[in-house]
């Protein structure tokens, strides 16, 4: 049974693995690491995350939550207006990315290392279920009454964004091409 100092100190090693994941990768995330970025001893790392992988397991769920929440405030944000597909496909991609370069790189690296961690697919589909309930409702208050549905509206976004960075652009330019080629299947419906 845990203490509520007990539970904080938990959080508070979450907070500090994941923040070393967003900066420097999943890879990275090991009771050392993560010991220093939360200013603790090594042996209360691991005393409340025995292993390693428990340790990056709880860093990836944290930044799955994170991710939901974020998207659900953003669609909370959006008003019942009418967009043109340009408009439209900015709020969606607003929605679905993170802001910061390091943080779109790590939201990337979580998808496509998730499904290689056991369990690590669990909070993928979970992010991926409330973005598609969240694109939907927007597409829907946005006016797109022929909308396309939201799993290409997710794989046009993740396609562009993964080229651009693997072309070496920046959150910036990878968002940019996402909205235009967003921009330009919404034109078409």
């Amino acid at each position: 049974m845990s203490t509520p100092k007990g539970t904080a100190r938990r959080a508070e090693i979450v907070a500090a693995a994941g923040r070393v994941l967003v900066r420097d990768g999943i890879d990275a995330v090991h009771h050392r690491a993560v010991a220093g970025e939360a200013g603790i001893g090594l042996g209360t790392a691991t005393y409340h995350f025995p292993a390693a992988e428990e340790l990056r397991a709880a860093a990836l769920r944290a930044l799955a939550d994170a991710d939901v929440a974020r998207m659900a405030s953003a669609a909370g944000r959006v008003p019942l207006t009418r967009r043109d597909p340009r408009d439209a496909a900015a709020v969606l991609v607003g929605l679905l990315l993170p802001e910061h370069d390091d943080e779109l790189v790590a939201w990337c690296e979580r998808w496509a290392r998730g499904a290689r961690r056991p369990g690590g697919g669990d909070d993928a589909r979970r992010v991926r279920t409330a973005a598609r309930a969240l694109v939907s409702d927007v597409l829907g208050r946005s006016g797109r009454a022929t909308a396309p549905p939201a799993d290409l509206v997710l794989a046009i976004v993740d396609g562009a964004v993964l080229g651009a960075l693997a072309e070496g652009q920046d959150a910036e330019r990878a968002r940019a091409r996402a909205v235009a080629a967003l921009a330009f299947v919404l034109h078409e419906r």
